[in-house]
Parts: structure tokens; sequence; C-alpha cells
């Protein structure tokens, strides 16, 4: 569902920016996400100028209910890891979102040693 992935979207731009700045990296992933769903740059740059800056923007993504939070979680976590070290502003969201999703701490580290393959 669209509506669903420009969610998913706004979450990662979210997550990208938790620590006031936002990647070239970072950027290009967010473009690439964009693109796929036919959100344009105007829409994308605003999304991310509210990430970097508005707290409360951050705070009240992903108020849908998904079908696989599992998912959405690993997408947001790979954005995270755009950074070298994921800077502790970023971890702190991935955890909020991981339990607005209805994840537990045990369910998002299974999904994070599956991201790195282990």
């Amino acid at each position: 569902m669209l509506i669903e992935r420009v969610e998913i979207l706004k979450a990662a731009c979210c997550i990208a920016g938790a620590d006031g700045e936002i990647s070239q990296r970072e950027r290009e992933s967010l473009k690439k996400m964009a693109d796929e769903i036919g959100v344009g740059a105007a829409s994308l740059d605003a999304m991310m100028d509210l990430a970097i800056t508005d707290e409360k923007f951050r705070g009240s993504q992903l108020r849908m209910v998904h079908k696989d939070p599992a998912g959405v979680f690993e997408t947001l976590y790979r954005m995270a890891r755009l950074d070298p070290d994921v800077p502790t502003p970023e971890r702190k969201l991935l955890t909020h979102f991981g339990r607005k999703l209805g994840l537990d701490t045990d369910q998002m580290n299974e999904i994070i040693r599956r991201a790195h393959g282990v």
C-alpha cells in the first residue's frame, strides 16, 4: 500500500536525521526509496528538514498498523547503519519505532542479527 510505504519513508528520514544531520549516503538511500514510490524531491526535502529539526515529527511516525513489522524495522535499521557508527539519537529512535511496531527487545535484536547475516 502506497500510504504505508510513504510512512516508512518518513520514518527512515527520521532515523537518518535523528542525529541532527543527514549524510550523503543517507540522502542517496532516501532518494532511492522516494523514487521507488513516486515521492518528489520537494516532498522528500520537506520530510528530511522536519526529520532533522522537529523532534515531535520524529516521534510521531509509524502510526499505521503494518503487515510486516519485522521488515519495516529491518528497513529502518539498515538506514541507521549507513552511518559508520549508529549515533545514540538514531539508536533511541530506532528502539522507539520498534516498540511502536509491537516488537520486543529480543525480536529487535534478532532482526539486527539477521541483518548482519549472523
